[in-house]
């Protein structure tokens, strides 16, 4: 069967309807062995639910799928540049953001989940203390005596970091 031609139908959570091509269906390995289980030649004429992502979160996974990215490796620090503005207008959302991380970890679309994962630790790096835990949604549980002898501990981790 040829993957590039044959498009299917993804159903998300809130039952939005999402066309895309089997090649980009089999880039997530859970809908892949799905596919294979259930014998792709009879099933890819029928509707695939993905019950744990929304419609908004399915279709961003879909695009990103869409493209060819190659795997990043360990040295290699830059996310291609296709894939960097993909990510650059997705983390603009930080809802959807995390939401994409999430359902990326779910398919298992490792490629998306590597530029994702890279996309925020370069985005983090740059941030406080007080700047991650807000924008990673972590409250600060510490009462103010705690606080303090954390950072007298560990007073390099609260230098500012360095802006590039």
């Amino acid at each position: 069967m040829q993957s590039t031609s044959v498009k299917v139908t993804l159903i998300s959570s809130d039952n939005v309807e999402i066309q895309t091509s089997l090649s980009a269906v089999k880039k997530c390995l859970t809908l892949s062995t799905m596919l294979e289980v259930l014998d792709e030649s009879k099933t890819t004429d029928q509707p695939i639910p993905v019950p744990a992502v929304d419609g908004e979160t399915l279709k961003a996974v879909m695009e990103f799928s869409e493209q060819d990215f190659p795997k990043l490796q360990e040295s290699v620090k830059e996310i291609p540049a296709k894939g960097d503005e993909f990510l650059t207008r997705i983390i603009q959302d930080r809802n959807l953001f995390f939401k994409l991380v999430n359902a990326a970890n779910y398919l298992e679309q490792d490629t998306l989940l590597q530029y994702a994962l890279r996309k925020l630790a370069r985005k983090i790096e740059k941030m406080n203390v007080e700047d991650m835990r807000e924008y990673l949604g972590i409250v600060n549980d510490f009462t103010p005596e705690q606080e303090e002898e954390v950072r007298r501990s560990h007073a390099w981790a609260m230098q500012e970091p360095e802006q590039q």
